[in-house]
């Protein structure tokens, strides 16, 4: 029962912060690239690029970041999805949250 109240606090607390996205600069050592296309232009969808400042030419891992929100609602720019973007590109990870 404790588990499905704290399921339904998060779902909820994520709802009602859906509408805001998070806007904070990044953390030294990460570039990140905001709102660049992926489909067609003509399509509304975005994505925000998490990488790391010096990456050199090696590939790197990646790691893609999908909002919750069940394709109605969430932003790829909440602070849950800025902080998980960081991390990962602090780590040598590129890191790319869609809409």
């Amino acid at each position: 029962m404790i588990r499905l109240a704290l399921v339904l606090a998060t779902s909820f607390a994520g709802i009602l912060h859906a509408a805001n996205p998070f806007d904070a600069t990044p953390p030294d050592g990460v570039t990140i690239q905001r709102d660049l296309t992926f489909l067609a232009p003509d399509r509304g969808e975005k994505l925000d690029l998490y990488q790391p400042t010096e990456r050199g030419s090696e590939p790197a891992p990646a790691v893609v970041i999908i909002h919750g929100g069940g394709w109605t609602s969430g932003d790829k720019a909440r602070e849950r999805e800025f902080v998980t973007g960081t991390t990962l590109a602090k780590e040598g990870y590129v890191a790319i949250s869609i809409n």
